[in-house]
């Protein structure tokens, strides 16, 4: 993840599940958890279906990079 942009966080999810090992800057640490996160990935389900959907997660990085 290089930044907190959808098209680079959404989908995270589906690379773990193949056993990826994600990277990522320490300044997406506090956003994942963020209240604005959660925010915006519900409006995303809502406006970006299919492919955003319920399925969708946040996913936080196995390692963050400062």
């Amino acid at each position: 993840m290089s930044h907190d942009h959808a098209d680079h966080v959404y989908g995270l999810q589906e690379f773990k599940q193949i056993g990826a090992k994600i990277y990522a800057q320490g300044e997406g640490r506090n956003y994942l958890s963020s209240e604005i996160a959660k925010q915006r990935l519900s409006a995303s389900r809502i406006d970006f279906p299919p492919w955003v959907n319920a399925n969708t997660r946040l996913v936080a990085s196995d390692e963050w990079i400062d």
